[in-house]
């Protein structure tokens, strides 16, 4: 409480917007303070401990000015960003905790007995009101976020019945917005809230990190590219020819080797050459086609971040890599789930920059 009222009078005397966590420390702070009043009901009647009895009947009062600071954090995620199920129970959260701030409040100024039955009673038919009917969380989020979507696509003149498309071209910001409303969409609610937009995507189509890709979207060329990203576009096609043995997951980046001591291997990724060590064995692939497809990519801006990126998503074919030895035997198969490339910034002006080369990589690793 003591550093959410030092926050408050931060965020007044600066006129700053208050950060997303303070609507999370809010609830915690009241959730802490109101079911205390519950569990400590018996020292309420017993002198030893009226300063604990005096505080938890004062928590609510402590809580009152807070609950519009949350609130405020949270309206203002809810302008930019829309309806989310879990912003809708944040929401709930508060202002049940509001309810039963000014009801705590108005019991000690009448000196009463501190909430008791009140509190569980209040969450629970918040909760209630926020899981039935046309007001529920899921029902919000998902009639705002199909909204959301709908307008981003008018204000872009795209019509969607013509996605999946592969010459539409967007702005940064109409890209990004229309990518993870379409997102949302797909992970909380199923590719039929997706589809009751976009009518003719697949049955198959999965949420991935380059949404726009697959609604067929294009970004208008935006500056020098810093860093690129693919991911393994897996929608439950059989990945042809992989061999059969021991599977394991592995995450390697170019300053970190990976030790996979379930079965006895060291994996280590130097510039494009990823390379895996067993026992008295080592075998190499080259991951520069990789590289190369991912740096002619589209590129993807978003105002307000330095850096500017491209996405590619990667058919199971393309993502399989083979790791073979000096004789050419095939050793090992790496499926790439995500792979990055990149020229890192510079620290200094005068540093220089290191080539453009596989950053990180991750997938599954088979050995027969």
């Amino acid at each position: 409480l003591a550093v959410l009222y030092a926050y408050a009078v931060k965020v007044l005397a600066t006129g700053e917007l208050p950060r997303n966590l303070v609507s999370p420390l809010v609830i915690a702070a009241g959730l802490i303070g109101l079911l205390g009043a519950v569990l400590l009901e018996p020292v309420h009647d017993d002198d030893e401990h009226r300063g604990v009895s005096l505080l938890i009947r004062a928590v609510p009062a402590l809580l009152l000015p807070l609950v519009p600071l949350a609130l405020w954090a949270l309206g203002a995620r809810l302008g930019e960003y829309g309806w989310t199920e879990f912003r809708y129970v944040r929401v709930a959260a508060v202002v049940a905790i509001g309810i039963l701030a000014v009801a705590g409040t108005i019991r000690l100024v009448r000196r009463g007995r501190p909430l008791q039955g009140t509190v569980p009673a209040v969450f629970a038919a918040v909760l209630l009101l926020s899981a039935l009917g046309p007001w529920s969380a899921p029902a919000v989020s998902r009639r705002d976020q199909t909204d959301r979507l709908r307008a981003e696509l008018r204000r872009a003149r795209i019509d969607p019945r013509t996605l999946p498309a592969d010459s539409v071209q967007v702005d940064s910001a109409g890209y990004a917005r229309i990518a993870s409303a379409s997102r949302y969409l797909l992970d909380a609610h199923g590719i039929g809230a997706l589809q009751a937009v976009i009518p003719s995507l697949p049955d198959t189509t999965r949420s991935v990190w380059a949404m726009g890709e697959t609604l067929g979207l294009r970004l208008r060329d935006c500056g020098p590219l810093e860093w690129s990203t693919g991911e393994l576009a897996w929608q439950g096609q059989a990945v042809r020819g992989l061999m059969g043995g021991t599977l394991a997951e592995v995450q390697l980046s170019a300053s970190q080797p990976a030790e996979l001591a379930a079965v006895g291997l060291r994996a280590t990724l130097t510039d494009d050459r990823l390379r895996v060590q067993g026992a008295g064995w080592s075998a190499e692939a080259d991951l520069a086609p990789l590289r190369a497809r991912l740096w002619t990519a589209p590129q993807n801006c978003t105002p307000g971040y330095a850096r500017v990126s491209a996405a590619v998503q990667l058919a199971p074919p393309d993502a399989l890599v083979t790791l073979r030895d000096g004789s050419g035997q095939a050793r090992a198969q790496l499926v790439v789930t995500r792979i990055s490339v990149g020229m890192p910034v510079a620290r200094t002006p005068s540093a220089k920059r290191p080539g453009v080369h596989v950053r990180e990589v991750t997938g599954f690793l088979v050995v027969p």
